[in-house]
C-alpha cells in the first residue's frame, strides 16, 4: 500500500499540467529610433481591452512636429497611439493590422526593433510597406530589426494574427 501512494505520487508531480489560454492576451514593444531620440510603440490583445481607446491600457500620442523632425506613432481608427491594445478573443483569431506613421529626420534614417523571441508561440509577426509589401515585407519572428532609408516608407502596417497558447 505505501509503494502504491509512493508511485501514485511521483507520477502526479511528474506530469506536466498545461495552461490553456482562452483568448490572446499578449503585447510586445516596437521601439523607432534615430539618433538620440526614440519611440516605443507597444501593440497587443487583451481579453480586457476594447478595439478603442481604453483609459489605463492605451495610451495617445500628441500631433506630429513640423517637418523635418523626426516623428513614429500608432494609427489605429483615426487616432495618434503610443499604446493599442485591442480585445484578445479566441473567436476574433483574424489578422489585426496597425499602421506607424513616420516623419523622417533629415538624415533619412530610421530604426525599428522589436524582440523576435518574446513572438514565438503568439502568432504571426509581419512589417509591410503601405503597399501590401511589395518593398518592404519582413517576418517578425526571423528578423528583430529594420532600418530605413527611404523617406518615402511614411507609413508602415504591422500585421499580427494571433493564436491561442498552450503554456506549461
Amino acid at each position: 500500500m505505501r509503494i502504491s501512494l509512493i508511485i501514485l505520487v511521483i507520477i502526479l508531480f511528474s506530469c506536466e499540467t498545461r495552461k490553456h489560454k482562452d483568448h490572446p492576451d499578449f503585447s510586445t514593444v516596437l521601439t523607432v529610433a534615430t539618433g538620440e531620440i526614440s519611440y516605443d510603440l507597444r501593440i497587443g490583445f487583451s481579453p480586457n481591452a476594447t478595439d478603442g481607446y481604453d483609459q489605463g491600457i492605451d495610451k495617445y500620442a500628441p500631433p506630429p512636429p513640423p517637418p523635418p523632425f523626426f516623428d513614429a506613432a500608432l494609427w489605429w481608427m483615426g487616432e495618434r497611439y503610443y499604446t493599442q491594445i485591442v480585445k484578445g478573443n479566441k473567436s476574433d483569431l483574424e489578422e489585426h493590422v496597425w499602421d506607424i506613421n513616420l516623419a523622417f529626420p533629415s538624415s533619412n534614417l530610421i530604426t525599428l526593433t522589436w524582440d523576435a523571441e518574446s513572438l514565438n508561440g503568439l502568432g504571426s509577426f509581419s512589417i509591410q510597406d503601405a503597399i501590401n509589401g511589395t518593398q518592404i515585407n519582413i517576418d517578425m519572428l526571423q528578423k528583430n530589426s529594420i532600418k530605413l532609408s527611404n523617406s518615402a516608407h511614411k507609413k508602415l502596417k504591422i500585421k499580427v494574427k494571433p493564436s491561442i497558447t498552450t503554456s506549461l
